[in-house]
């Protein structure tokens, strides 16, 4: 007991000497952005005018430049900085490290002329990881490209070292606009927001949540769907009708408590569902209901009863985030989660395929199940890029980029009007998600 209390005490010690921060489950996307807000506050609100967007260099993170004026406003904000208990790291033209600055290690006299030689600096705080060591996350640091006034031409700045756009620029023959970057809006030389633009550049910490939900017992809604039945001539196979597929058992309870538990970090959660409501659930700036009028393009399709249908709507919700993550109600998490475990890099999607079930080969028949043929429907149209899936996913959370899903619909419209067109399941219905 004593050297564990001892091997605590040193440990505490070693976070005070440090001024390290808890990390306490952090992603990295919202470890990102903590970082700009740290930067953003050490600026006053005329300086920030100052800091640009300008590239996406070999990270998925954004590089920010700093168009200076006066040196001493910028070593003030890296003091302010440094006494937020942030790290700075000064690097030169060929990034190399010239200091690293700390509320402990700062050295009033040497940061003026650190900072006449940098061409970058990297801020951030540092945090303590699962094993208690100290750590500088250089994924999650702001990256500040530093620009200064040409001797010649007060409208134009110049940088050292290499780019990938250029290293001078001439603020009387460009023009400015704005691109919102984690919620903040930056300034932006016209030519970098459309080549940003035109490369699909994304880089966004928040994402959503998004649920369907359904209450087989509640009595309005048996009405409506006895009611389609009678209006349906035929349907094609006895489990789109089940009611064991429309069963509620609160699921939707526990799999929303987990995502507070071990996922807080979303944006916002949408249940999409059909003029229903949990009646134990309270609806706050993070969680909306959205009923399935708001989503269809077709209000004449309505009431659905067809999982495939809904799912082909879904990311025409209002409001939502480019990158989002669809939730099964009986999906429950059961440990902290972060965002880079669906989304590892920008642009990139993480898929979990099966190893124990797969889309079936062959010919579509009667005695196929319809969660089977809308997956080798979806086969079939993805076999045109010379992609021939074979596995289905886990039952987990999917994650879905929003821009590629609106591509596919712009693509498939006609098979994605047609499976929204079936109240229940449908042989020719296709899998969106």
């Amino acid at each position: 007991m004593y050297r564990f209390e001892k091997w605590l005490h040193d440990v505490a010690g070693r976070l005070r000497a440090t001024n390290a921060i808890p990390s306490a489950g952090h992603s990295r996307s919202i470890a990102w952005k903590k970082n700009l807000d740290l930067l953003m506050s050490a600026f006053d609100e005329g300086e920030r005018a100052q800091l640009h967007f300008w590239e996406m260099e070999r990270t998925d993170i954004p590089y920010l430049a700093y168009f200076q004026r006066d040196p001493g406003v910028l070593e003030a904000a890296v003091r302010k900085i440094v006494a937020a208990n942030g790290q700075v790291i000064i690097r030169d033209k060929n990034k190399c490290r010239l200091g690293r600055l700390t509320r402990s290690s700062i050295k009033m006299r040497s940061l003026t002329r650190l900072l006449e030689r940098a061409s970058t600096i990297e801020v951030g705080f540092r945090y303590v990881n699962r094993g208690l060591r100290i750590e500088f996350d250089q994924l999650t640091a702001i990256s500040v490209r530093i620009w200064r006034q040409a001797r010649t031409n007060p409208s134009a700045f110049e940088t050292q070292g290499q780019t990938s756009l250029q290293n001078k620029v001439d603020f009387s023959r460009v023009g400015i606009s704005e691109i919102e970057i984690a919620g903040r809006k930056f300034p932006v030389i016209d030519d970098i927001k459309c080549l940003h633009l035109a490369q699909k550049v994304h880089f966004d910490p928040e994402f959503d949540i998004v649920f369907t939900w359904v209450d087989g017992s509640d009595p309005d809604w048996q009405s409506r769907k006895e009611a389609a039945l009678n209006n349906t001539k035929v349907v094609s196979n006895p489990a789109a009708t089940s009611r064991a597929r429309f069963a509620s058992h609160d699921e939707l309870r526990f799999a929303l408590r987990s995502i507070c538990k071990f996922m807080d970090n979303y944006h916002r959660i949408y249940i999409v569902t059909d003029r229903q409501r949990p009646s134990w659930l309270v609806e706050n700036d993070r969680l909306r209901i959205v009923d399935h009028s708001e989503i269809f393009p077709d209000k004449s399709c309505l009431p659905v009863f067809n999982s495939h249908a809904i799912k082909a709507c879904l990311h025409r919700i209002k409001g939502l985030k480019d990158q989002y993550l669809y939730f099964n109600d009986d999906v429950i998490l059961g440990k902290s989660t972060d965002l880079e475990t669906f989304f590892p890099r920008r642009g990139h999607i993480s898929y979990f395929p099966s190893s124990r079930t797969f889309v079936p080969f062959g010919n579509i028949d009667e005695g196929v199940e319809p969660v089977d043929l809308a997956a080798m429907n979806a086969r079939d149209l993805l076999r045109t890029d010379g992609f021939v899936p074979s596995q289905k996913m886990w039952h987990v959370p999917l994650a879905v980029f929003r821009p590629e899903a609106e591509k596919l619909e712009a693509r498939f419209q006609e098979v994605y009007d047609q499976t929204r067109r079936h109240t229940f399941r449908d042989p020719s219905d296709v899998a969106a998600s």
